[in-house]
């Protein structure tokens, strides 16, 4: 998905500067692919964290063949919901879907913050083993995991909420054309955290970005 939005802005500045509109054209509709993908994947992501963590024998059961399936299938659908997106962009021509976008958005913020504070309320909980809430014996991995979901839920609430105020803005009356312009690209960078939040939490899981000396 990543390399998608890559390719695209690529052959997309390649058209508008060496004037070859068609290519600048197309190039936009693969780039807006990546737009409800992203948005698709980490919904479907935090789905399978809060089975994981608030259903784990639902989560193990569908670890089988079945429960694969079911995973390849939602994975597909998503994909086949990146390539529709294109089909609504054509339908709207020039303009922004602001509409099926901020429904897609809304549904997507929904579902992550109910999944991740779920998690985070299961995580704090403390253990069988465990005689009230006193956080020093929170299990150590249960420090990490929360960590974890808080920072993946932080830059995931940054870019949703930073993209909806500003094609909001551009949407409404107050802004002029060229000041839309600059809002609707300041919102196009909300979603570079969400992009490295999780190649940086696996580098440091393996230990790449910092050693922890014993």
């Amino acid at each position: 998905m990543e390399l998608s939005c890559i390719v695209g802005s690529i052959f997309y500045f390649y058209g508008y500067y060496g004037e070859f509109p068609s290519i600048a054209k197309t190039a936009l509709y693969v780039f807006n692919v990546a737009f409800p993908g992203e948005m698709y994947f980490h919904t479907l992501t935090c789905v399978e964290r809060y089975l994981a963590v608030v259903h784990p024998i639902t989560y193990r059961r569908l670890r089988q063949s079945w429960g694969v399936r079911i995973r390849n299938i939602s994975i597909g659908c998503i994909w086949l919901l990146c390539f529709q997106w294109i089909c609504v962009k054509i339908l709207y021509n020039s303009n922004f879907p602001f509409i099926p976008f901020f429904s897609c958005l809304a549904f997507s913020l929904l579902v992550v913050s109910f999944c991740s504070f779920s998690v985070l309320s299961v995580l704090i909980r403390p253990g069988p083993g465990d005689v009230g809430g006193d956080d020093r014996r929170v299990d150590r991995l249960k420090h990490r995991a929360f960590h974890t979901v808080m920072a993946i839920l932080a830059v995931l609430w940054l870019w949703f909420v930073g993209v909806i105020v500003c094609y909001g803005l551009d949407a409404s009356s107050l802004l002029s054309y060229d000041d839309g312009c600059v809002v609707m690209m300041l919102g196009m960078w909300f979603c570079l955290p969400s992009s490295l939040v999780l190649p940086l939490l696996f580098l440091h899981r393996a230990g790449k970005l910092c050693r922890n000396e014993e």
